[in-house]
């Protein structure tokens, strides 16, 4: 969003009819002033309220230093089978869990996009096979992800990797704030002899952007309302 800057110096061709030392001239500049400056300001966005299911699994979320996107942080998020259970092993293995934070945007901003993508990594031996499936969830609204299987016919292995990205979301000036909950789940399975099976987390953004809420025309009809009674008593005075 381009910045504009208001100069209030006395040579300048608007400000020169304007005495900022009298109380009306203070008024005007004030209001068109205030009515500017959102346009010059960064637009900050703070994380709060972090929570998750498994905090060994979903470890946190980050802001990164643009504050147009979210990190979120995983530890050994994965699920491998044949998964050891004492001196035999359990063919399934899974991993679940939630993660729960909340956005807001700085006074004066509102949020008008989002976007969620999401990395999976799997592989598979033997007839062993693995899926993955997903959603987020932002101020009520549930987006699903869809699910990433991961299968092996017979003795040949795979090894696959695969995104999730989700629909790029318009949001609007109510959206000062949002709930994000963002939910995983890894299922592995090996059924057969020797079979094997992994599926693993790799990367997890969310995509954000901001926009300075529009200043309503009623703010500039006043402000040009107070300049126009300034400059007729300043001509007033000289008459």
């Amino acid at each position: 969003m381009s910045s504009r800057s208001i100069s209030l110096s006395d040579g300048g061709p608007f400000w020169g009819k304007v005495s900022t030392g009298t109380l009306w001239g203070k008024i005007a500049v004030g209001a068109l002033a205030g009515a500017c400056a959102g346009a010059a300001q960064a637009a900050p966005v703070t994380i709060s309220g972090i929570s998750s299911s498994e905090p060994n699994l979903f470890t946190g979320a980050t802001l990164n230093a643009a504050g147009n996107q979210v990190v979120i942080e995983f530890a050994d998020f994965s699920a491998s089978a044949p998964k050891p259970m004492g001196p035999i092993s359990q063919p399934f293995a899974s991993a679940f869990d939630t993660i729960s934070f909340r956005l807001t945007a700085s006074e004066g901003w509102f949020f008008t996009t989002l976007d969620y993508i999401e990395g999976l990594q799997g592989t598979a031996t033997n007839g062993g096979f693995a899926f993955g499936t997903g959603s987020f969830t932002y101020n009520g609204t549930s987006v699903t992800l869809g699910t990433f299987p991961v299968f092996s016919n017979g003795g040949s292995g795979v090894s696959v990797g695969s995104l999730f990205t989700s629909p790029t979301i318009q949001l609007g000036p109510q959206f000062t704030t949002l709930d994000i909950t963002i939910t995983n789940s890894l299922f592995a399975g090996a059924l057969g002899a020797n079979a094997t099976a992994t599926i693993a987390k790799t990367s997890a953004l969310l995509n954000i952007q901001t926009q300075f809420i529009p200043v309503p025309a009623a703010a500039w009809l006043f402000a040009s309302a107070m300049v126009g009674l300034v400059t007729i008593g300043r001509r007033g005075s000289f008459s």
